[in-house]
């Protein structure tokens, strides 16, 4: 059953997904084309700017959509009148929350792909071998000073974006569960909460910024991280994934139990 879940609501992604995706590459492939054309006319200019404004805005409509269908879809699933349905169903409201992040998690990757393709697409040629080139001597760079241990930074990198992004998920799912159990204006209360958390977030983020800056805190790290600088990059994603996932399964098991408990069908 979490097999179909997972089935419904990556074709109720790709309904709205798939349509800004293949735009985006599209919008790629239109300044592409546009640049086979290239001259030093006014025209020219201002309709390169605007295919280029154009390609950037669509990238990052692409990715703000990705996060945003993320929580709506979560929301009308769930706690509209979809979720009289979605709750006669034999699974637990577990498999709910695990069904909509993983599905959430594999169309974050899927815009990142895709936004690649639209830059190799936008940037086809010399442009774009260039800029591999640019990478793979970076990486090349990185390789000799940091030894065989660089593919793993890579992955400890993936690793920790991963459960960041899926923390995040998690994090609205737990603001809209929260928020429908007001009686009036859910979403605004959803949104709310949202904000709330936030703040309490920047606010520690202070405090520690504070106390580092009062003690001997910061000299400390960087102390350490000058001594030991593979170490101190292995811990660091290391905290980013430990601490992040602490707080995934928190937002997690709180909504977890407002469903159980607190369920508000409209």
């Amino acid at each position: 059953m979490v097999k179909k879940l997972i089935k419904y609501d990556f074709l109720a992604f790709a309904k709205v997904m798939l349509p800004i995706e293949i735009a985006l590459v599209g919008i790629a492939a239109l300044y592409r084309f546009v640049t086979i054309f290239e001259s030093n006319t006014t025209a020219f200019k201002i309709f390169n700017v605007s295919t280029v404004t154009i390609l950037v805005i669509a990238t990052l409509t692409a990715f703000i959509m990705t996060f945003v269908y993320s929580f709506v879809r979560f929301y009308k699933n769930l706690y509209t009148a979809e979720g009289y349905l979605s709750f006669t169903l034999p699974v637990t409201p577990s498999a709910h929350i695990a069904s909509k992040l993983i599905v959430s998690l594999i169309y974050d990757l899927i815009t990142v792909v895709t936004a690649f393709v639209a830059f190799a697409v936008a940037t086809a040629g010399e442009v774009f071998g260039e800029s591999m080139k640019a990478a793979f001597y970076l990486y090349g760079k990185a390789a000799e000073r940091i030894g065989g241990a660089t593919p793993f930074y890579v992955i400890e990198f993936i690793l920790a974006a991963l459960v960041t992004a899926a923390a995040a998920h998690l994090l609205t799912y737990m603001c809209v569960s929260l928020g429908q159990t007001a009686k009036r204006h859910k979403i605004l209360s959803a949104l709310g909460i949202y904000f709330a958390i936030y703040v309490v977030k920047q606010l520690l983020g202070t405090f520690y910024i504070t106390t580092g800056v009062t003690t001997d805190l910061f000299d400390e790290i960087v102390s350490f991280a000058a001594k030991s600088p593979s170490l101190f990059v292995h811990l660091f994603f290391l905290t980013v994934c430990v601490v992040e996932a602490a707080l995934g399964a928190v937002y997690f098991a709180v909504t977890g139990h407002v469903m159980k408990k607190k369920l508000n069908l409209e």
